[in-house]
């Protein structure tokens, strides 16, 4: 199955891979969920309270350490 990573601690999406057998697990940067396509400005950002990935500005990925603490 196709998987959708995300560094952890901070949320940043970090790609794509496949698993068999799927062990998502949001604590581990691993879910299945197909994350936003990229725009310009923009990088795809885990957000824990939501339990998805969303668009920020990417000068935002600072920020996104401290949302997800």
């Amino acid at each position: 199955m196709k998987v959708y990573l995300f560094d952890a601690a901070s949320g940043l999406y970090e790609g794509a891979d496949i698993i068999d057998p799927v062990a998502e697990c949001e604590d581990k940067g691993i879910m299945s969920i197909t994350p936003p396509v990229n725009r310009l400005g923009q990088v795809a950002v885990h957000v824990r309270a939501i339990g998805n990935l969303k668009l920020d500005p990417t000068d935002s990925t600072r920020r996104a350490e401290k949302r997800n603490d």
